[in-house]
């Protein structure tokens, strides 16, 4: 397994998620809120990781916490996490160390804040906390930054014709993942149809518009490997099916292309902070 491939499943696994009522997965669009974020970080240290110590990528955001701590975290992660989009296909722009040069990063906030943040809903706390990261990048980075409308390949999710294979669940649960040699493994317990393709978004690099009208929670298990496009060369058989063919056989639902509109983060200045 590449080191790429395991720094991207390290992170996937942060996202490993409690769902419920209120929404806390990551969204793939800038989101409005009747709670105004206004918070900010009192105190942060942001030191280049050196290659000798970097170890591995890792991320501790509590969402009603005014804390933030990340161990060996590229720029363009920060910046995705922090507008709430998929960084890997969400940012663009920026010079070549954004996507290679990691940074490790101890924030928090005063007791007040994380007072404030302990009486928000989970969604309010996760675009509060989503603020209080712009404006630290935008203050030890100097970013700046523009959204575009960008038109781009995008999936549509549907029932297959055989009829959907997933199990109902009778309470929330939580979904998450996992990789091997063989591929990926989403696994949900009480998962909204929702939920699930915010997740799956992540893997996609792109927007799942959902046409399944399904309501439900549901159990499933998905093991699935990149896309068909991902397999021309990997014919030996070691590995799970393309997941066009995983959610079809697995989970009774279709992926099928198309034409959309997807939201991108464009940078449009950011430079190196100084250590402290």
């Amino acid at each position: 397994m590449s080191g790429k491939l395991k720094a991207w499943l390290v992170i996937a696994a942060a996202f490993s998620l409690s769902v419920s009522g209120q929404r806390n997965v990551p969204s793939q669009t800038l989101t409005t809120t009747h709670n105004t974020p206004a918070l900010t970080f009192d105190l942060a240290s942001i030191r280049e990781c050196k290659a000798s110590e970097c170890g591995g990528q890792a991320v501790d955001d509590p969402p009603h916490v005014g804390t933030y701590l990340g161990r060996n975290l590229w720029l363009v992660q920060l910046i995705g996490w922090a507008y709430g989009v998929d960084w890997r296909a969400q940012v663009q722009g920026g010079p070549d160390w954004v996507k290679s040069t990691g940074f490790n990063i101890h924030a928090k906030s005063d007791s007040d804040a994380d007072n404030r943040l302990a009486k928000l809903t989970d969604d309010q706390a996760k675009l509060e906390k989503q603020h209080m990261l712009q404006m630290l990048l935008a203050d030890r980075f100097k970013l700046k930054v523009h959204t575009e409308a960008k038109r781009t390949q995008v999936f549509v999710l549907t029932i297959a014709k055989a009829g959907r294979k997933l199990q109902n669940a009778d309470s929330f649960g939580n979904i998450g993942s996992r990789g091997d040699t063989r591929g990926i493994e989403i696994i949900g317990h009480g998962v909204s149809v929702a939920d699930f393709i915010k997740f799956l978004q992540y893997y996609l690099h792109t927007i799942v518009i959902d046409k399944t009208a399904l309501t439900g929670i549901y159990n499933f298990d998905l093991q699935f490997h990149g896309m068909y496009s991902d397999m021309e060369n990997n014919d030996d058989g070691s590995k799970w099916p393309p997941v066009e063919t995983a959610i079809k056989e697995q989970l009774g639902l279709e992926l099928s292309e198309t034409i959309g509109s997807m939201n991108v983060i464009v940078i449009d200045h950011i430079e190196k902070p100084s250590e402290n």
